[in-house]
């Protein structure tokens, strides 16, 4: 995009809902040094985001941890769903000493070798399976990469203990599964390979997950 429009600037943005607005921000300029994913930056005034595992703050490069948000923007929590507000509306996990509510995103995100926040996958997209731990992102990143894929969407029934990963572009299922065996090791790759025309979709125009999922143990189920 860079390269097509020189003179157009480019921020990565990041900030859920539930934060009402941005939290942070990155401009990719010519001077930025992007090795993988396109980080997402330094948090907005006012705004505080942070890295925590294990109950301490992370700070170091390459260690992943959870990503924590507080400041003005938190919203008060769900609107008539008092569980779901005190499941991710938490006390700051760094501060015992007075009432400090912050929102766990359920993101996980580390710093990069020069100091930039990087967003990696959500914390229910990793799964264990077989004694491995599976990042169902790095699955959809794989597939991603190989030509004339638009979009995918990976999920992991417990029921049936299997990976299914869907996807709407050119290659056929066979085709697509050939290349992952390339590009993932043995574990990792998906017990159901299936194209679809659309990708469906929530209300929100999300991928709908829940809908794939139940589409994957009506497959499974026979």
């Amino acid at each position: 995009w860079r390269k097509t429009l020189p003179y157009t600037r480019f921020i990565n943005l990041y900030g859920p809902t539930e934060a009402t607005g941005m939290s942070c921000f990155y401009e990719v300029d010519g001077n930025n040094i992007i090795d993988e994913s396109i980080p997402i930056g330094q948090p907005f005034p006012n705004v505080d985001v942070f890295l925590v595992t294990d109950g301490r703050r992370i700070t170091e490069p390459g260690k992943q941890g959870i990503i924590y948000i507080r400041g003005v923007g938190i919203s008060a929590g769900y609107y008539d769903d008092e569980m779901k507000t005190n499941e991710v509306f938490v006390q700051n996990p760094l501060n015992n000493h007075y009432r400090d509510i912050v929102y766990n995103t359920g993101d996980i995100g580390m710093y990069n070798s020069h100091g930039e926040l990087v967003y990696l996958y959500r914390n229910d997209f990793q799964i264990k399976r077989h004694g491995y731990r599976i990042e169902l992102a790095e699955i959809e990143a794989a597939a991603n990469s190989i030509e004339g894929i638009a979009i995918v969407c990976c999920v992991y029934s417990r029921l049936f203990d299997s990976i299914a990963l869907y996807y709407c572009g050119r290659p056929e299922e066979k085709e697509l599964t050939s290349s992952l065996k390339t590009l993932i090791p043995h574990y990792m790759r998906p017990n159901l390979v299936i194209k679809l025309g659309e990708m469906p979709r929530s209300d929100f125009h999300k991928i709908d997950r829940v809908e794939l999922l139940k589409k994957t143990e009506e497959l499974l189920n026979g």
